[in-house]
């Protein structure tokens, strides 16, 4: 399924990402064709639309493959991939058609791909300067470039996944919510408490950050983004236009383990004649009671939109009337997009920096080493690129995808005094994590006095007694 912002994580970077190889060479492309596997994209036409939404789309696309398999007279299983964005999505899905509707989405794996299961990150500071600014100039707020910024940070999608959301308060001052964020984590544990994931799917995590709390190791500045406008002869304080120009300067902060400090603006007259004095009409600054960490957190990494948004303020300023100076620069050029905590679906409450090796998922993998080159530094590192391949992952996919011996045949003659079970079950003992008999009984079953047959009965497929 794809990811968000529609481009980030589309129908190209799929053929990307199974064009690489696994350790032993084998380029996942051609195992796929090997074990006879059809791919099928699901393509959200609003990827910033709830994620509610989307799982109601993606739950139209289950229903229809499956449909379409049974016509054909087919009753393989379905694997689902949801790539950054649509693992959250496909979570919803899955725990809101079995939970809710009592439908088989008849999906025997699901993978998440570095997704946000436990929220997302935008550096916050770059977030609140921008809301500072469109609450300070009503013509950069109106500029159709910075609407399109906005359309990112302000979509259903985005303050859903956002774990801290810049705002305007009630009373007009910068402030973090996390309310939107909030809500859906609510709704999908309410959905989880009727019966977890784990227990509708075999649920693997994967997930592009360090596993063994490495923070990001080329987010070398403590700033994140700064601007500077120059506005000439403006009236100021009853001083005539053109003894006055007027400077706005903003700086936003890296959202380091310590750093508490996120955002700081002035508004300052300037004289145009050296003998007035410089004076500070306004100063805005916004610290959060504590430090969040999220810009440097392990992670899955990114840039999304810091060019798109670099862009959008200069081209808003120069349209700003009455400017003759201005610039812009963002020193980062990425930033913990997923923590590897968010990836493996632990608590929000989990240490954003401490070591992990798994979550609630049957299967987690996450980077315990360094060999794999960041494409912002060219040195390797332990946190990857957000939703990359690498032989790590092209392992686990081919060891969760390829064909696992059975369990035992059921013999004609079911002894009496004895249970046997048919069908399926997930089994964490079993290569592969699912233990099955074969698909069909291919002969008469004779049941002795007192013989049991189970069909699919959890956790006891294909053996005899209660014991297995």
């Amino acid at each position: 399924m794809e990811g968000f912002g529609g481009e980030l994580i589309n129908v190209d970077k799929l053929f990307e990402l199974i064009n690489e190889p696994d350790s032993e060479g084998i380029i996942l492309k051609d195992f796929l064709d090997d074990e006879s596997y059809d791919l099928i994209w699901v393509d959200w036409s609003n990827s910033n639309a709830r994620i509610q939404d989307n799982a109601a789309a993606l739950q139209a696309a289950i229903e229809w493959i499956n449909a379409r398999k049974h016509a054909d007279g087919s009753s393989e299983p379905n694997v689902m991939i949801g790539a950054s964005m649509g693992g959250l999505v496909g979570k919803y899905c899955l725990l809101h058609m079995h939970n809710i509707q009592g439908k088989d989405a008849e999906v025997e794996r699901f993978f998440t791909y570095d997704s946000p299961m436990k929220g997302a990150n935008f550096p916050v500071g770059i977030q609140l300067l921008i809301r500072d600014l469109l609450n300070l100039s009503g013509a950069t707020a109106s500029d159709p470039n910075i609407q399109a910024a906005l359309q990112l940070l302000d979509g259903y999608a985005a303050t859903q996944m956002l774990r801290q959301k810049a705002i305007i308060d009630g009373n007009g001052n910068l402030a973090l919510s996390s309310a939107g964020f909030d809500a859906l984590q609510a709704e999908m544990a309410a959905l989880s408490d009727i019966k977890p994931l784990s227990d509708i799917t075999r649920y693997i995590a994967l997930s592009n950050g360090a596993g063994n709390g490495t923070a990001q190791e080329s987010i070398d500045s403590d700033l994140a983004m700064e601007f500077s406008l120059t506005l000439d002869g403006v009236p100021w304080g009853g001083a005539p236009y053109w003894q006055y120009d007027v400077l706005i300067q903003g700086t936003a902060y890296t959202a380091r383990q310590s750093t508490t400090l996120l955002y700081e603006r002035t508004v300052k007259a300037i004289p145009v004649l050296p003998f007035f004095p410089i004076s500070i009409e306004e100063s805005v600054s916004y610290s959060h009671p504590f430090a969040l960490g999220l810009d440097v957190a392990p992670g899955g990494n990114s840039n999304i939109a810091l060019s798109q948004i670099e862009g959008a303020l200069n081209n808003a300023f120069a349209n700003v009337p009455d400017q003759i100076g201005y610039y812009v620069n963002i020193p980062i050029d990425h930033f913990c997009f997923v923590p590897t905590v968010s990836s493996f679906d632990l608590p929000v409450s989990a240490n954003l920096f401490g070591a992990t090796s798994g979550g609630v998922a049957a299967r987690s993998s996450a980077s315990l080493d360094n060999s794999v080159v960041s494409p912002y530094s060219q040195q390797p590192e332990f946190n990857q690129d957000h939703v990359t391949m690498n032989i790590r992952i092209a392992d686990l996919l081919v060891d969760e995808l390829m064909p696992h011996p059975t369990a035992d045949i059921l013999g004609s003659n079911l002894a009496g005094g004895q249970t046997y079970n048919f069908g399926k079950a997930f089994n964490a003992a079993t290569p592969g994590g699912i233990l099955s008999t074969p698909r069909e009984i291919s002969q008469d079953l004779v049941l002795q006095n007192g013989a049991q047959l189970w069909i699919n009965r959890k956790d006891r497929i294909a053996y005899a007694s209660n014991l297995r």
